[in-house]
């Protein structure tokens, strides 16, 4: 926390914890910090970070200039986790009988070819080529698709439509993100107009 300049409160940046605009208080011990700041809090969760915890003081005024109060000094020994949003799109993916399967797609601008699953490529039950393709990631990890497949794909919303051929792979990524995210309350805003792909 004191690494990254964090009120120990809120966990925000800006702020000391004595100066927290924040009136929420650990529900726990019911003092000005967070709750899972809080020992017992910690010693419950079976991968939270190591702590240090020591008391410091907080400069601030009070009626009486002579007796600073007491706030929590706390150092992370760990980087603090975040959720990153993928950006995804639902669309309609016409199988070998003409039907339209439902398929959500990661689109990463950075990518240079197109993947699907093994498991979908199943299901599409599409003509396979063999095709022998080297693929390189983060940390110059290697791997290679061997087959790959054309399929003919097309907004769900709209009437756009093209063909892409798609290298098959066992799997594309884990689950994510790792925890639920709630888009229904006021820290995520959806302009209105727009359909979420899930």
């Amino acid at each position: 926390m004191t690494k990254f300049n964090l009120c120990f409160n809120c966990m925000q940046e800006g702020h000391k914890t004595c100066d927290c605009p924040n009136p929420h208080y650990c529900k726990q011990c019911k003092k000005h910090d967070h709750t899972l700041l809080h020992r017992n809090h910690r010693d419950q969760m079976s991968r939270a970070p190591e702590i240090e915890a020591n008391s410091t003081q907080c400069e601030e005024t009070s009626s009486s200039p002579t007796e600073p109060k007491e706030g929590s000094y706390c150092s992370f020994k760990e980087q603090r986790a975040s959720q990153v949003l993928l950006a995804t799109a639902t669309i309609k993916v016409t199988d070998s009988r003409g039907v339209q399967q439902l398929c959500r797609v990661l689109l990463d601008k950075s990518s240079q070819s197109s993947f699907i699953t093994e498991a979908f490529a199943q299901l599409l039950q599409l003509k396979r080529r063999h095709n022998e393709m080297p693929i390189t990631g983060i940390n110059n990890t290697c791997s290679a698709a061997t087959h790959s497949i054309d399929i003919k794909f097309s907004s769900k919303d709209n009437k756009y439509s093209n063909v892409v051929t798609c290298f098959i792979l066992p799997n594309l990524m884990g689950n994510m993100p790792s925890s639920v995210i709630d888009i229904t309350n006021t820290t995520l805003k959806v302009p209105k107009g727009i359909t979420l792909a899930n």
